[in-house]
């Protein structure tokens, strides 16, 4: 009995740090692209309307001093295929539970 405790208190503390899934989320079942902004220090957000294919949302912002094209994605598979088209053109910033960053260019600045 102790052992089942133990592994139920480990895998508790393991989601309780999952950054992306305690965001709320959109229609789509993605990450709120503002929350997701807030939660990795994305700042000047501007929201893109309408998204690029694959994303549920998207938006330039600032992330650690870089300009950053910020994504959210219903599904992994949406996410990964994303992730392969975006970064034959910026390198990969950061990326989390349902959303990625990718750099952008000085011209596409917030």
């Amino acid at each position: 009995m102790t052992k089942i405790l133990i592994i139920a208190a480990i895998a508790a503390a393991a989601t309780a740090g999952c950054g992306g899934s305690s965001l709320p989320k959109d229609v789509t079942g993605a990450p709120k692209l503002g929350a997701v902004a807030a939660s990795v220090g994305c700042t000047g957000l501007k929201p893109l309307n309408p998204p690029t294919m694959l994303a549920s949302a998207e938006g330039f912002c600032r992330y650690q001093g870089r300009n950053a094209d910020l994504a959210t994605f219903a599904t992994d598979t949406l996410k990964a295929n994303w992730e392969k088209i975006a970064t034959q053109f910026a390198p990969l910033i950061k990326d989390g539970p349902g959303w990625a960053a990718v750099q952008t260019p000085g011209s596409l600045a917030p």
